[in-house]
């Protein structure tokens, strides 16, 4: 799903909190690829990932909570369900 299908997706039957999640799952999936590229897989520059997060593509607030809390385990589920508003 695209950001602009998401946004445009119908919001009928739906609380104003659930229409948004599919727009902050594509936000975190942007950004934890982000993540993966620059500090697990390390194929791109710190130039090019500086952009990214200045010109909005990745969120560094959620980067740096993974870069602190780690990625396996309960830290996980919780940061994910802190983000997601369960």
């Amino acid at each position: 799903m695209s950001l602009s299908a998401a946004e445009n997706d119908s919001h009928e039957g739906k609380r104003r909190v659930e229409s948004q999640w599919p727009i902050f799952k594509l936000h975190h999936q942007r950004s934890r690829y982000v993540y993966d590229i620059y500090y697990k897989r390390k194929i791109i520059s710190k130039e090019l990932y500086e952009f990214l997060l200045e010109q909005g593509y990745a969120d560094a607030a959620l980067i740096a909570k993974w870069k602190k809390v780690g990625t396996a385990g309960p830290g996980r589920r919780a940061l994910w369900a802190a983000f997601s508003g369960y």
